[in-house]
């Protein structure tokens, strides 16, 4: 269960639940960090690849 590790990091409840049934079904969680300009490379290749689903999370 990510939920206590989501509140850490900014992720509302609703969002965390959301994360553990994804998992819970076999899906996965991908936690990128890097550059503005490697999000950038890595959200292109996310939508290339038909990713459904990703939401960006600022971390100060």
């Amino acid at each position: 269960m990510i939920l206590g590790a989501a509140f850490g990091q900014g992720i509302s409840t609703k969002q965390a639940r959301f994360y553990d049934e994804q998992l819970a079904q076999g899906h996965y969680l991908l936690v990128i960090e890097g550059s503005e300009a490697k999000l950038k490379q890595a959200q292109s290749i996310l939508k290339d690849r038909g990713v459904q689903n990703w939401t960006e999370h600022r971390v100060l």
